[in-house]
């Protein structure tokens, strides 16, 4: 044996062993693996390749292989042949990264047979080949005669290898062996294993063949009897080729589709019905040929009626009911105009999904909804490529074939909600289907030729603008529902939820009596959302809870009061909002936006002495910690005019604390109410308690404008504030608000912080 050691790159791979002389091919995937290939292509150089078992450990012997062909077969795949050319032991693992090196011992075979068994082994191995050979019955002659026709036992031996197909254990006791002679009796060993194998296969399947000819005579005398209805004009079954063609004849469709599915159908009827090919363009045809192509549904262009159906249907969300108002009024003067992408955005439970239901039956067009909502596959959008095993079209197209018209009202719900992964990207592939250009032609991968989705009215839900991906956000029309208020959830559960849930709970008015107040009561004390969702579910529990009564006891009518209510609901299960009950030093009402609507905020400054600390407390965000920091800095730039000394900040230790420190908070809109707070503590003025404000702050005392204000201002009124502080950019807000809002409480512009506390601060 030759003890000459080198140092190779290593590639461990599972479930192959390659021997001396034996040449295959491998694709290779880990990042590793290439790493360690890249490193020997350029030069040439040979590469170990070993067994990586279950347990992640390397075999300790591996075979040094020369790369003799490579191709990248996809971006992340390598594709080499390669050829084995002699053992090695690995010693010592010198490298793990960016790729495995490996200090390897070669393993020279050791020839060690006399001449006799030499002899021995060749004329065995020939008359054990030739017994595999012709009960398998796959070997070319020529490759039998080459063989059987060679007297040298290496290459007999590395014949014999690449021809048979050896598993991991019977290579691996022939790769861990250095003597000829143990080779040889473990081939022997494997090849008499694979000759039992092959002869138990041969039983069988002489045991079958009889089952095998019968259903071959069975079909054969089928297509017999086929011919012969066929001559006497009797073939009452005709086939799907013939049928199709029919279908064909009347189908209204652009041409290039005809030309498409006629050529189909002839490929149709070239194929034997029991191929899988045949069902493949069978289920293809079928599903083409029933695609609405030129199938519409009228569209009700009345305005008067449309109108009065989206005003019976919603109270409020006025935006979107003018929009499909104006884009109807314009189609009864342009036939061309192209439908809108419509993009309603807002929180949960306000009537998204609802609206569009409500639109297609104003427009009297049919509905579908596509939840997007966790979508990864861009097959799912696209479709897939009807060569695959269990292709299918995508959603799309799809939704369009279930309405059987080319012009529904496609819901495309939680767009913002898509994700991405190595199947590609959902919203990428909605690209081509909202853009007003290109989907004239939308192309799906199963369908292959393009269809016209530019009649489709499409329109989308999200809950966050910003996870939805700008090219995307580009191609829509993006309308605002914001959170209603305790007003318009009033006058929605009056007109909408009761009358609702009465009926589905085959009530009448008067077996439930649920007056105003009460309804005000569970609006503000049993919910606190956006929507009206939660309180829909409260009143269908007040529902059953009558319906149980009606029958337990016996009752005509159930009248909700404030002394059975929590007999109905249970207890209130949040607190009535209050403000502050007098006016306080460093204490401020700010107002915030959270996912349930308009809230108040107190902001709460303690001033001590001590070393010029700052402590900010009550579960806050990034953002609100930021408005704290320029709040202090404001104060600090501007002491001499609060008449503060020059270091208060190195004696005095801030406290800046909001109450509620469990719910997480953060914004853009607390910076003038940190900032108000902070110069009444250490001036000892008291705020006063009927004013509340939002508004960032800058480091020059500017105030920036913010969002939510509608909310904003309603959540002052709900607590009694008299007075509530806006930026002086959010003025343009002011003149969209409905008057109700802003009814009982004085609005003040303010564009610096001077204006502020000029009306906050008692002096």
């Amino acid at each position: 044996m030759n003890n000459n050691y080198i140092m190779l790159p290593l590639i461990a791979i599972k479930d192959i062993v390659i021997l001396k002389g034996e040449t295959i091919t491998l694709d290779i995937s880990k990042k590793k693996s290439i790493y360690a290939l890249e490193s020997v292509l350029d030069e040439e150089k040979e590469i170990c390749l070993v067994l990586e078992r279950e347990n992640n450990e390397f075999n300790n012997i591996g075979t040094v292989v020369k790369i003799n062909k490579y191709s990248d077969i996809m971006p992340t795949v390598t594709r080499i042949v390669v050829e084995g050319i002699k053992a090695c032991k690995i010693e010592e693992i010198t490298q793990k990264s960016p790729f495995f090196k490996a200090n390897c011992q070669i393993l020279e075979t050791k020839n060690d047979l006399s001449e006799e068994e030499e002899i021995a082994f060749l004329e065995i191995l020939k008359d054990t080949f030739a017994d595999y050979a012709k009960i398998k019955n796959n070997f070319m002659p020529d490759v039998i005669m080459d063989i059987l026709s060679s007297n040298n036992i290496e290459n007999i031996f590395v014949s014999l290898i690449n021809k048979i197909e050896l598993d991991i254990e019977q290579k691996l006791s022939i790769l861990n062996e250095i003597s000829l002679k143990k080779q040889l009796e473990n081939l022997l060993k494997a090849l008499g294993k694979k000759i039992k194998i092959s002869k138990i296969e041969a039983k069988i399947l002489n045991k079958t063949r009889v089952n095998i000819d019968k259903t071959q005579k069975e079909y054969y005398l089928k297509e017999q009897l086929k011919a012969i209805k066929k001559e006497l004009n009797k073939n009452d079954d005709e086939n799907d080729a013939e049928n199709y063609k029919k279908l064909l004849a009347n189908l209204e469709a652009p041409k290039y589709v005809k030309e498409k599915l006629e050529k189909e159908i002839n490929r149709l009827s070239k194929i034997q019905n029991s191929s899988p090919e045949y069902t493949v363009c069978n289920d293809y045809i079928n599903f083409a040929i029933n695609l609405p192509w030129q199938k519409e549904t009228e569209v009700n262009k009345n305005i008067l009626d449309i109108e009065k159906h989206l005003e019976k249907d919603h109270f409020g969300l006025e935006d979107v009911k003018e929009r499909i108002v104006e884009h109807i009024a314009v189609m009864q003067y342009s036939d061309s105009i192209n439908t809108p992408i419509i993009c309603l955005l807002g929180p949960p439970g306000v009537g998204k999904t609802s609206i569009a239901k409500s639109i297609a039956n104003a427009l009297n067009i049919k509905y579908t909804r596509l939840a997007l909502g966790g979508l990864r596959d861009e097959a799912e959008i696209r479709g897939h490529r009807k060569t695959y095993i269990g292709a299918m079209s995508g959603k799309i197209i799809k939704a369009i074939n279930d309405t059987k018209t080319n012009n529904p009202l496609v819901l495309l719900d939680e767009i913002d909600k898509t994700s991405t992964d190595f199947r590609g990207d959902p919203a990428a592939a909605l690209l081509e289907v909202l853009d007003k250009e290109q989907n004239k032609e939308f192309k799906d991968n199963y369908l292959e030729i393009p269809f016209d989705v530019s009649k489709v009215f499409f329109i989308c839900t999200a809950n966050d603008i910003s996870k939805i991906p700008v090219p995307l956000r580009d191609r829509l029309e993006i309308i605002q529902l914001s959170s209603y208020t305790t007003e318009e959830k009033e006058i929605i559960t009056s007109k909408f939820l009761i009358p609702k849930q009465l009926k589905l709970h085959n009530l009448s008015k008067t077996n439930l009596k649920i007056s105003k107040p009460i309804i005000k009561k569970i609006i503000t004390e049993y919910t606190r959302e956006t929507g009206v969702r939660q309180l829909e579910r409260n009143i269908a529990k007040l529902c059953r809870k009558t319906v149980k009564a009606l029958l337990e006891d016996d009752t005509k009518n159930v009248t909700i009061t404030n002394n059975n209510i929590n007999d109905f609901l249970g207890a209130p299960k949040y607190k009535k909002e209050t403000s502050n009950k007098k006016d306080m030093v460093g204490c401020v009402t700010g107002l915030a936006w959270t996912s349930v609507g308009g809230t108040t905020l107190n902001i709460e400054v303690a001033i001590m002495e001590g070393s010029g600390k700052i402590c900010i407390t009550g579960n806050v965000g990034k953002v609100m910690n930021e408005s704290a920091q320029a709040a202090i800095s404001y104060v600090r730039a501007n002491y001499k005019k609060y008449n503060l000394t020059k270091n208060f900040y190195k004696t005095n230790d801030i406290h800046i604390h909001i109450p509620e420190g469990a719910t997480p908070k953060d914004g853009p809109s607390a910076g003038i109410t940190m900032t108000t707070a902070i110069i009444s503590a250490l001036t000892n003025k008291k705020i006063n308690k009927n004013v509340a404000m939002t508004g960032e702050i800058t480091l020059r005392g500017n105030i920036l404008p913010i969002g939510g204000l509608k909310e904003k201002i309603l959540a002052a009124k709900r607590i009694g504030i008299k007075t509530v502080i806006i930026p002086k950019d959010n003025e343009v807000d002011l003149q969209e608000m409905p008057d109700y809002v802003k009814e009982g409480v004085e609005i003040i512009i303010a564009s610096h912080i001077e204006t502020v506390l000029e009306k906050a601060i008692i002096n």
